[in-house]
């Protein structure tokens, strides 16, 4: 029984209950974009995911967890036959969200169930406070 189209199926977190997901919202897309979820496949199965960083011309830079045992960026082929395809997220659903293009001097994160501030970005080698929320 193919998975990837019965997303009202408990299937938890699923790379291909995840892509069904999307598909049955009319939130999937062959064209990515920053922010897009990327979804991997081999013959049937959706087996691996990440979230898009950025598109160059053509390459698309991912940053995947699981990926050789650790969080890495990685860069593809927009052609690479693996990639299945891509999840447009909801973004209206995360509510006032500020991310700065550059590390702030000082840093303050506040949360509420419904509200994130963030104002610095963290990158490979990033230490902290932020560090250990995140």
């Amino acid at each position: 029984m193919n998975m990837l189209c019965q997303p009202t199926r408990s299937c938890g977190a699923g790379c291909s209950f995840s892509a069904g997901y999307y598909m049955a919202k009319s939130r999937w897309t062959k064209t990515p974009a920053p922010g897009h979820q990327i979804f991997f496949i081999s013959g049937d199965d959706v087996y691996h995911t990440g979230i898009v960083e950025k598109v160059n011309g053509t390459q698309v830079v991912t940053i995947e967890g699981n990926s050789g045992d650790c969080v890495a960026r990685r860069t593809y082929s927009l052609n690479d036959g693996r990639i299945y395809g891509y999840g447009i997220p909801q973004w209206s659903y995360a509510t006032n969200i500020t991310v700065t293009s550059e590390p702030a001097s000082t840093s303050t994160s506040t949360s509420t169930s419904t509200t994130s501030t963030v104002s610095t970005i963290l990158s490979v080698g990033s230490t902290g406070a932020e560090v250990k929320t995140l």
